[in-house]
């Protein structure tokens, strides 16, 4: 009788354990989504899936400064943020994504890296955001040659964006 207690117990624990994680596997990080800096609207992306476990990701972030703080004063623009992600854990992701600025006549001045991971919250509409942004010379490999500027992003919180019918 003892033995099948403790058979039993052992059992149940296994079984818990796989209910739970797929509960948090059931987050689906795919969809629309808003993203806040203090209190004001810094961001909004796109999250597209090949599966639940990885996809492509698109960043539209209208304030990221093209002369990358003064240093390229040429610069005139910054290209959308684009790239992959992937599941790493129950609600938690990774992501890494790639932008190019560009001075009036088009030339390549610098090339950025935006990567991070994103934690989805128990009702799965709102993430808790980690980043940093890497900036590298416009002929640098962003995956083997090292960045000239390394920048940490604060934490922040992105809110998945859902659909509001007009009032009738």
């Amino acid at each position: 009788m003892r033995k099948s207690i403790i058979l039993m117990t052992a059992i149940a624990a296994l079984c818990a354990g796989p209910t739970v994680l797929a509960a948090d596997a059931a987050c689906k990080l795919t969809g629309g989504w808003l993203g806040y800096f203090g209190g004001s609207a810094g961001w909004v992306g796109v999250v597209d899936g090949v599966s639940n476990a990885y996809g492509t990701i698109t960043i539209d972030y209208p304030a990221l400064d093209p002369t990358l703080y003064g240093t390229f004063p040429t610069a005139v623009r910054v290209g959308t943020l684009r790239g992959v992600w992937e599941r790493t854990g129950g609600r938690s992701f990774a992501y890494t994504t790639l932008a190019v600025a560009v001075d009036a006549q088009g030339n390549s001045l610098w090339l950025g890296k935006l990567a991070g991971t994103e934690t989805l919250g128990p009702d799965c509409n709102v993430e808790l955001i980690t980043a940093t942004f890497y900036a590298y010379a416009p002929n640098a490999n962003p995956y083997t040659d090292l960045p000239f500027a390394t920048l940490p992003q604060p934490d922040h919180y992105g809110y998945r964006m859902h659909v509001e019918l007009p009032p009738k």
